[in-house]
């Protein structure tokens, strides 16, 4: 039948715009800094994804997803043990958190817990 329409990727000036607002409504709103974080780490801008995941984890040191997306763009900058850090301090604040143990035994840096 007939196509979908293309999916038109958002830049990201708008994703600046959308979290940016956000966060100036509100200071201790941590969830545009996980957000904004993400959506830099999809467009490969790691240095600007870690600022974004720290101020995220600076409002709430227990947020796991922030740890989490940490923990991915510090893999991906080959920082293994610090990432590894990060992944474990989400299993802290969230022991069942599917996603830290599936980054945690895909991680090349071996440790106690997985081998």
């Amino acid at each position: 039948m007939g196509e979908d329409p293309p999916v038109r990727p958002v830049c990201r000036i708008q994703y600046n715009h959308i979290y940016g607002h956000a966060i100036s409504v509100n200071k201790r709103n941590y969830f545009p800094h996980k957000y904004l974080g993400t959506a830099l780490t999809n467009e490969d801008k790691l240095d600007e994804a870690v600022v974004e995941f720290k101020k995220a984890l600076n409002i709430n040191p227990l947020y796991p997803e922030a740890h989490i997306g940490l923990g991915y763009v510090l893999c991906k900058k080959e920082l293994f043990e610090k990432a590894i850090e990060h992944f474990k301090k989400a299993l802290r604040a969230s022991s069942s958190h599917v996603g830290a143990h599936c980054y945690m035994a895909k991680s090349p840096v071996k440790t106690r817990t997985y081998g």
